[in-house]
């Protein structure tokens, strides 16, 4: 029963997220630390600046399975949503 009721978010294309994009963000080390931000079928990919901003457990508790470092950033398994993520994080810092 618990968990019917999620908090969510609307973008600007009419989707409907469970989560802020904000936070993911200020999980990733904020928006002085993204480079790039990109997705495949499952993963949330963030190139970044300074690995030791991330928050890990954030992002976990944000919905992430797993959260795997590589060489220039991490990678944040979200599933399905990952693209929808990575789509609205961009839309987030275009708008600064």
């Amino acid at each position: 029963m618990f968990g019917l009721f999620k908090k969510t978010t609307k973008t600007e294309s009419n989707e409907t997220l469970p989560i802020d994009p904000a936070d993911l963000l200020k999980a990733l080390g904020g928006e002085g630390n993204i480079e790039q931000i990109s997705s495949c079928i499952t993963r949330l990919r963030a190139k970044l600046k300074d690995l030791s901003k991330v928050d890990s457990e954030a992002l976990k508790t944000l919905g992430a399975a797993e959260v795997v470092n590589v060489s220039s950033g991490v990678q944040a398994i979200f599933g399905p949503l990952s693209a929808d993520y990575a789509q609205a994080l961009n839309k987030l810092l275009t708008k600064e």
